[in-house]
């Protein structure tokens, strides 16, 4: 959440400008912004009434691996040479957070 606050801050401030100038050039009373604002904490009232999505889903993968557990959980614990195309994918390098060289667990 930290990092992305200032990303929020930034375009919540260009929202907020944006719809000011909007206001002024409708020439909007303020009735109408009070009601937008007054909006969530009137339909949060009638939120219980909604019933609760009931779906369960599970997802299962079987990897067959020739190799007893002590091997498996050593190369879990400690990953040397992670390369770049291993986490492409993941969100949190996308946004610029430096991609992992190894890992180690110490114990």
């Amino acid at each position: 959440m930290i990092v992305i606050i200032g990303i929020f801050v930034f375009f919540g401030a260009i929202g907020g400008l944006v719809m000011g100038w909007i206001c002024r050039r409708q020439n909007w009373p303020n009735s109408t912004l009070t009601c937008f604002a007054a909006l969530p904490l009137v339909l949060g009232g009638f939120e219980h009434t909604i019933p609760l999505p009931d779906d369960v889903t599970t997802i299962e993968r079987k990897i067959i691996v020739a190799a007893t557990p002590s091997q498996i959980w050593q190369q879990l614990l400690n990953t040397p040479d992670i390369q770049p195309h291993e986490v492409e994918q993941a969100w949190m390098y996308r946004i610029g957070v430096p991609l992992p060289i190894e890992g180690v667990t110490e114990l």
